[in-house]
């Protein structure tokens, strides 16, 4: 599988998200935003929260949503 994280930096959850991904070696497409675009990227995107992870199992991405969301996923 491969996924997508919009991961915020200095953010808790983006961080155990993105490690909870590296931990299980998979393939990670990772898209950072920085604190100084937050507000301006979740106006765009139309987001809350952050972090927003997708998965792909065949062409397209999925979303899976944040962090506790990622992980009931691998469950």
């Amino acid at each position: 599988m491969m996924f997508k994280i919009v991961y915020l930096e200095n953010c808790p959850y983006s961080k155990k998200a993105l490690e909870i991904l590296k931990k299980n070696k998979e393939e990670v497409i990772l898209i950072k935003v920085q604190q100084s675009e937050k507000e301006e990227y979740k106006k765009k995107k139309k987001i809350q929260t952050f972090p927003q992870v997708w998965v792909r199992k065949n062409i397209r991405f999925r979303k899976i949503g944040g962090c506790d969301d990622l992980i009931m996923f691998l469950k």
